[in-house]
Protein backbone atom coordinates (compact mmCIF):
# COMPACT_ATOMS: atom_id res chain seq x y z
CA UNK A 1 0.00 0.00 0.00
CA UNK A 2 1.33 3.45 -0.93
CA UNK A 3 1.05 5.74 2.10
CA UNK A 4 1.54 8.97 0.17
CA UNK A 5 3.79 11.09 -2.01
CA UNK A 6 6.37 13.48 -0.58
CA UNK A 7 8.67 16.04 -2.18
CA UNK A 8 12.27 16.94 -1.42
CA UNK A 9 15.16 18.76 -3.03
CA UNK A 10 18.38 16.89 -3.86
CA UNK A 11 20.41 18.67 -1.16
CA UNK A 12 17.89 18.06 1.63
CA UNK A 13 18.09 15.37 4.29
CA UNK A 14 14.56 14.60 5.46
CA UNK A 15 12.87 12.20 7.81
CA UNK A 16 9.63 10.32 7.16
CA UNK A 17 7.76 8.59 9.98
CA UNK A 18 5.33 5.70 9.71
CA UNK A 19 3.11 5.27 12.75
CA UNK A 20 1.94 1.80 13.71
CA UNK A 21 0.15 2.91 16.88
CA UNK A 22 -3.37 2.25 15.54
CA UNK A 23 -2.31 -1.25 14.54
CA UNK A 24 -0.32 -2.20 17.65
CA UNK A 25 -1.86 -0.44 20.66
CA UNK A 26 -4.90 -2.71 21.01
CA UNK A 27 -2.90 -5.93 20.75
CA UNK A 28 -0.02 -5.14 23.10
CA UNK A 29 2.71 -5.59 20.48
CA UNK A 30 5.60 -3.30 19.50
CA UNK A 31 8.05 -2.74 16.66
CA UNK A 32 11.44 -4.36 17.23
CA UNK A 33 13.09 -4.24 13.78
CA UNK A 34 12.76 -2.38 10.48
CA UNK A 35 14.48 -2.02 7.14
CA UNK A 36 14.06 0.49 4.32
CA UNK A 37 14.90 0.17 0.64
CA UNK A 38 14.75 2.72 -2.19
CA UNK A 39 14.10 2.11 -5.90
CA UNK A 40 13.92 4.78 -8.59
CA UNK A 41 10.70 4.15 -10.52
CA UNK A 42 12.05 5.41 -13.87
CA UNK A 43 15.66 4.16 -13.74
CA UNK A 44 16.45 1.29 -11.42
CA UNK A 45 20.18 1.95 -11.79
CA UNK A 46 19.71 5.37 -10.11
CA UNK A 47 20.80 4.93 -6.50
CA UNK A 48 21.18 8.63 -5.69
CA UNK A 49 18.36 8.72 -3.10
CA UNK A 50 19.78 6.92 -0.10
CA UNK A 51 18.62 5.74 3.29
CA UNK A 52 20.84 7.49 5.84
CA UNK A 53 19.30 5.73 8.83
CA UNK A 54 16.24 3.95 10.21
CA UNK A 55 15.04 4.76 13.74
CA UNK A 56 12.66 2.46 15.58
CA UNK A 57 10.32 3.24 18.46
CA UNK A 58 7.74 0.88 19.98
CA UNK A 59 4.99 2.27 17.70
CA UNK A 60 6.76 3.91 14.75
CA UNK A 61 9.61 3.77 12.24
CA UNK A 62 11.39 6.88 10.99
CA UNK A 63 13.42 6.74 7.77
CA UNK A 64 16.01 9.44 7.05
CA UNK A 65 16.67 10.03 3.32
CA UNK A 66 19.25 12.10 1.47
CA UNK A 67 20.12 12.90 -2.13
CA UNK A 68 18.09 12.04 -5.19
CA UNK A 69 18.13 13.20 -8.80
CA UNK A 70 16.04 16.15 -9.95
CA UNK A 71 12.72 15.19 -11.59
CA UNK A 72 12.90 11.54 -10.55
CA UNK A 73 10.43 9.56 -8.45
CA UNK A 74 11.50 6.95 -5.92
CA UNK A 75 9.58 4.24 -4.09
CA UNK A 76 10.64 3.69 -0.47
CA UNK A 77 9.66 0.33 0.99
CA UNK A 78 9.69 -0.05 4.77
CA UNK A 79 9.36 -3.48 6.32
CA UNK A 80 8.71 -3.52 10.06
CA UNK A 81 8.55 -6.57 12.29
CA UNK A 82 7.16 -6.76 15.80
CA UNK A 83 8.07 -8.57 18.98
CA UNK A 84 5.02 -10.78 18.45
CA UNK A 85 6.14 -11.84 14.95
CA UNK A 86 3.93 -9.55 12.86
CA UNK A 87 5.38 -8.09 9.65
CA UNK A 88 4.15 -4.99 7.85
CA UNK A 89 5.35 -3.68 4.51
CA UNK A 90 4.51 -0.06 3.72
CA UNK A 91 5.59 2.11 0.82
CA UNK A 92 5.70 5.81 0.03
CA UNK A 93 6.87 7.81 -2.95
CA UNK A 94 9.45 10.59 -2.91
CA UNK A 95 9.60 13.02 -5.83
CA UNK A 96 12.85 14.97 -6.06
CA UNK A 97 12.61 18.51 -7.41
CA UNK A 98 15.37 21.09 -7.51
CA UNK A 99 13.31 24.29 -7.21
Amino acid sequence: MILGTFYKQPSEVKDYTISYSDWLVGIGDSVNDATAAVVCTSDQTDTSLTVKSVHISPTSVTVWLSGGTDRRKYKVTVQASTVGGRIDESEFLVVVRDY
